[in-house]
């Protein structure tokens, strides 16, 4: 791998989450190398992205709330990989989650090379 590629290189992703994580999300997704759909902070504007996009991964930050998780099923029907962005003192996640990747904010790029690894 050269030294300029960078390793999102060529993906999108979609990022939920509060405010002002969201943004720090952002911001090390593109550093990374990748395209990013949002950040959103009401999970329906990501339903919303989803009638137009097919990101390759999503980044889904749990400090939303309970709303955050039909995004979370429609991005399973879909079959895109997502991991949950949350603190180590969140909220456990509902059964249908359970063995999803949990994440802290800090290693969004790592989570979305792992979740898109996993896919592969």
């Amino acid at each position: 791998m050269s030294r300029n590629r960078k390793p999102l290189g060529g993906l999108s992703v979609l990022v939920a989450g509060a405010e002002p994580s969201a943004a720090l999300i952002k911001h090390d997704l593109e550093e990374a190398g990748a395209r990013v759909l949002g950040p959103v902070s009401d999970p329906r504007a990501g339903l919303a992205i989803l009638g137009s996009e097919h990101p390759d991964a999503a980044l889904l930050d749990t400090r939303v709330g309970a709303t955050i998780y039909p995004l979370a099923h429609a991005l399973a029907f879909r079959g895109i990989p997502f991991a949950f962005a949350v603190d180590g003192d969140g909220e456990p996640l509902p059964p249908a989650f359970r063995q999803s990747r949990r994440e802290p904010p800090v290693r969004s790029a790592g989570a979305v090379r792992a979740v898109v690894k996993r896919r592969r």
